[in-house]
């Protein structure tokens, strides 16, 4: 024990303990070395930033966490959803007759078939198929060649295409030749292709019965690029001589001209008939009789013609009529 005085007024004897508890209360009246001020401040200013940094790190880390749980959670979701839609169809297109190679190749041309709602487009069409006349064979056929049209909407699609295909006259006999043939029409837009080609072909001055022929004759037609087909070969028909009834006459007859290529086809068929001796305007006079010479191979066309120049000189009425016979007239009449 010892004395101590200096707390109180009254002196009294204190334990080691209690000396060792007693604190100022007023903790800002203890004098604060200087030298330890300038540590002091660089303190508060460096720990409370970082500080708040941890804090926000953890909320930031926190935050991020529960977004890509979030995130897991949704594509788990649409994963499985998905899963069970693609199961779906697979069933559904087993169930209609497809083998599994058949649904293979299916899926294979066009992967997104499995993302299909069988009720809403997939059913419907193959409905539509079977009014229109199809029969259960030719309907695997289409759904395995063209499976992307059980994708097109009935109602929005297909139905206001077909109707205006009957305005070029077509039946129902020729509705379907046109589906089994040139399915890609059902995917063009009816706006942006069809109709603006139809009109083209009006604005030729072609008669509507001659369109009609040409549209009936070739569909695919329809779907042809203006500026980048049709009117560049309509310009280097009458560059050959044709004038506007001999056109007409020509696309009317063979709107499959339309098809071909100018450079692997076309010129180089014209070229033959001007190196066998005939000018432009018996080339556009023949054509315009007998455009079907177009869809003869460049073979067959050189082997027939000189067949004939060997038996004298060629002229364009009796090769137009020689040329579309088949090979066994063709050669037990001139070989």
């Amino acid at each position: 024990q010892r004395q101590v005085g200096e707390f109180g007024s009254t002196p009294r004897t204190l334990t080691r303990v209690q000396i060792m508890r007693r604190r100022p209360t007023n903790m800002a009246s203890l004098p604060l070395p200087l030298p330890l001020l300038p540590l002091l401040l660089a303190a508060v200013v460096v720990v409370a930033p970082c500080r708040s940094l941890l804090v926000i790190g953890r909320w930031h880390c926190h935050g991020a966490l529960f977004t890509a749980k979030r995130q897991i959670a949704r594509r788990t979701s649409s994963v499985a959803e998905a899963t069970s839609s693609a199961g779906r169809c697979v069933n559904w297109l087993e169930d209609l007759g497809l083998d599994e190679a058949q649904v293979k190749k299916s899926v294979t041309r066009f992967p997104k078939l499995l993302t299909c709602s069988v009720e809403d487009n997939m059913k419907l069409m193959v409905q539509w198929f079977k009014e229109l006349g199809l029969d259960d064979a030719e309907v695997k056929k289409t759904m395995v060649r063209h499976p992307w049209l059980l994708a097109l909407s009935l109602e929005n699609n297909v139905k206001p295409k077909v109707q205006w295909f009957k305005s070029f006259g077509m039946d129902d006999r020729q509705v379907k030749r046109t589906v089994m043939r040139f399915p890609h029409l059902l995917h063009c837009s009816l706006n942006s292709n069809l109709k603006p080609t139809a009109q083209w072909l009006n604005d030729l001055g072609m008669e509507e019965s001659q369109a009609k022929r040409a549209v009936l004759g070739l569909p695919v037609l329809l779907a042809l690029r203006i500026e980048k087909n049709l009117e560049p070969k309509v310009q280097w028909l009458k560059d050959i001589g044709m004038d506007d009834v001999q056109f007409f006459k020509t696309i009317a007859q063979f709107p499959d001209l339309f098809k071909y290529s100018f450079e692997n086809n076309l010129k180089p068929k014209v070229q033959m008939l001007r190196d066998w001796g005939f000018a432009d305007s018996q080339i556009a006079k023949l054509l315009s009789i007998h455009p079907r010479l177009f869809g003869l191979s460049a073979k067959r066309l050189a082997h027939r013609g000189s067949v004939l120049a060997a038996r004298g000189p060629l002229r364009d009425q009796s090769l137009g009529s020689v040329m579309g016979l088949n090979d066994a007239k063709f050669a037990a009449r001139f070989e």
